[in-house]
């Protein structure tokens, strides 16, 4: 794989910086598993937390998908201004309906009737809240200085913050989850704030004006809304299944979430970086003849590292779980049950990242009706077979039906794409590309699972780390004795 220019030190410095703070929330959630494990005040904040997210999920999606095509266009710029100022307008009314309505909301969606429950998670979504809306406007400030090609700066911001957190965790002895909520928005606010400073000093200068008639504000509205829905629709999907978990007994919903940190940790490291910086790339060859070859490109990639992540999970998630995880209240017997839980999600990252990246053509075309609709059939089926799948076998249904649906929402939406686009490359070529991918990572897993019966370690870190290693050896000689291309790909 080579890449043009000087990318590669772009693109490097964007993953270390990445990976330091994803390290960083690792040692976050050491910290808070040997505090809370997987207790009935952790399940109520983490329930509290993804509706939080959800009511203010709309703002990233919407900052990203909608200004960064339309920034530094001098005919857009009123336009951009009116949509910023219109977008967290209503990011404030939601703040100020959350803060009024916790309770029933709470209610709303638990499955869980218990009062503790209800009253400790309808407190810990007062301080949640005003946090998730203070971190929505990083949505905004990351798209500015993503458009101005500086996006490392807001990652190294974000990587400080995580650090403030994790000292302020670090030095509260109390085993009291408002601290630890407060301790969130203390730092969501340091964050904001050197954000803020960093766009001041960009140049980007926001003028508040409203003109609803705009005609180029219009048609941002117009592209926004289906991806609001289709966004929410997602987010939504994402509390009924924690709202399933609330009705399977404690400790439920805090396991749904370390097997879903694990996967977050992954997908804001690989697929938010890949997609990020992909994104404006798109935007901007769009209108190419060959722009289908690289689509091409960027899902054979995707997929050879994303195997590669399946296959160090498969291999080491195990022992990586107990070493993250497994101490003060974290119990032996959740691990089991955790990396189970995290083997299923992690199998629909590919699909999941490919998605995203077909998404975003539709989006630079100019399209957000399309994955739409796709998006709020899948949300649909993946809370139906949840539902169904949590009744039999409990939260492990929870996680096969998201996965279910994420490899549907790949088929769906590729048959989309081949409708309003054609085909305009060597499919049978690409098809066994992927399937070389697909060999080469079973192959892996076989062999290194084998080997592992038969040497062992007694510490976890040094059977990660020798088992990451042997694993990428043989799954990248796997990769050369087929003759995959994806070593010669130039994006």
């Amino acid at each position: 794989m080579r890449i043009k220019n000087n990318t590669p030190v772009k693109l490097g410095v964007m993953i270390g910086i990445t990976l330091l703070t994803q390290l960083v929330i690792m040692i976050r959630a050491s910290i808070i598993a040997s505090k809370f494990g997987t207790s009935i005040e952790l399940d109520a904040f983490n329930f509290a937390n993804s509706i939080s997210m959800m009511i203010f999920s709309f703002i990233g999606t919407g900052v990203t998908t909608i200004l960064i095509p339309n920034l530094g266009k001098k005919e857009k710029e009123k336009a951009v201004n009116i949509f910023i100022l219109i977008l967290y307008l209503g990011a404030t009314f939601l703040l100020f309906l959350g803060l009024f309505f916790n309770k029933q909301i709470i209610i709303l969606f638990s499955e869980n009737n218990d009062k503790y429950f209800i009253d400790t998670a309808s407190a810990v979504m007062v301080i949640l809240l005003i946090s998730q809306y203070i971190a929505s406007f990083i949505g905004l400030t990351n798209s500015i200085l993503q458009f101005q090609n500086k996006f490392n700066r807001s990652k190294f911001v974000i990587l400080i913050s995580n650090i403030i957190l994790i000292i302020i965790l670090m030095f509260n002895k109390e085993k009291n989850i408002y601290s630890y909520a407060n301790a969130i928005l203390i730092s969501t606010i340091i964050n904001i704030l050197i954000q803020f400073i960093l766009v001041i000093i960009s140049g980007f200068k926001i003028k508040f004006q409203i003109d609803i008639k705009d005609k180029n504000f219009r048609s941002m509205i117009r592209t926004f809304l289906p991806t609001i829905l289709s966004t929410g629709l997602y987010q939504i999907s994402l509390v009924i299944d924690t709202s399933i978990a609330s009705g399977l007994g404690e400790g439920n919903i805090s396991i749904l979430n370390y097997s879903n940190y694990i996967v977050g940790m992954i997908n804001m490291l690989l697929i938010v970086n890949i997609t990020s910086f992909l994104y404006p790339k798109i935007a901007k060859n769009i209108r190419k003849n060959n722009y289908q070859q690289d689509l091409v490109k960027y899902i054979l990639i995707i997929n050879a590292i994303l195997s590669f992540v399946i296959i160090s999970i498969v291999v080491v998630g195990k022992d990586a779980i107990e070493l993250l995880y497994m101490r003060g209240q974290f119990e032996n017997s959740i691990v089991n049950i955790v990396y189970l839980c995290t083997i299923i999600y992690i199998i629909s990252l590919p699909m999941s990242a490919i998605r995203d990246v077909i998404y975003k053509y539709f989006y630079a075309n100019s399209d957000t009706y399309t994955p739409f609709k796709n998006s709020f059939f899948i949300s649909v089926l993946n809370i139906i077979l949840s539902i169904i799948l949590s009744k039999y076998i409990g939260v492990y249904g929870v996680v096969i039906g998201t996965t279910l649906t994420s490899i549907i929402s790949l088929i769906l939406i590729g048959n989309k794409f081949k409708i309003s686009f054609g085909i305009e490359f060597d499919y049978k070529k690409f098809f066994m590309e992927n399937i070389k991918i697909l060999i080469s990572s079973l192959g892996t897993i076989l062999i290194v699972m084998y080997i592992r019966e038969y040497f062992k370690f007694d510490y976890n870190l040094i059977s990660i780390l020798v088992y990451s290693i042997i694993s990428i050896l043989i799954y990248i000689l796997n990769l050369i004795i087929l003759k995959c291309n994806v070593f010669k790909v130039r994006i």
